[in-house]
């Protein structure tokens, strides 16, 4: 199951990403993407009960089908992302989501919109008319973040 609220403050949420902008260094993690495009991952916190990290995801490719062992959270702050979530597949993860377009997403988030998407619920993602940049949790701390 996944849930989107666009109930948040979103002027806090602007101040809190603007004091992380200005700490931009390398990435801990980029995960490259088809079209030459990345997503770029700043770790912020990790313990074994969360994690949390910023990303930009570029625009050209989506983030293709997979899945977490945790729940999910993401925060957009900055840009648009589209989402889609998949039927349950037999293994964790597959080539399908590559050639997703805006008409496949399920919805579009944007600044203040939220996503809670469920352990082991397939999902892809992607960016829409430019970067998109957001806030993403695990519960608990997934060993990819």
């Amino acid at each position: 199951m996944a849930t989107v609220n666009g109930e948040l403050a979103l002027e806090d949420l602007r101040k809190l990403t603007d004091t992380l902008h200005a700490r931009v260094g390398d990435p801990d993690m980029v995960w490259p993407l088809r079209n030459n495009a990345n997503v770029d991952a700043y770790r912020l916190h990790r313990e074994p009960r969360v994690a949390v990290l910023r990303a930009c995801v570029e625009e050209g490719s989506p983030f293709p089908r997979h899945i977490h062992g945790e729940k999910e959270v993401i925060i957009v702050y900055a840009g648009k992302m589209g989402w889609k979530l998949h039927e349950r597949p037999p293994e964790l993860v597959g080539p399908e989501g590559f050639d997703l377009t805006v008409e496949d997403m399920d919805g579009i988030l944007g600044p203040g919109d939220t996503l809670e998407i469920d352990a082991g619920i397939p999902h892809s993602v992607m960016a829409i008319d430019g970067a998109c940049w957001v806030i993403a949790v695990t519960v608990p701390a997934s060993e990819a973040f």
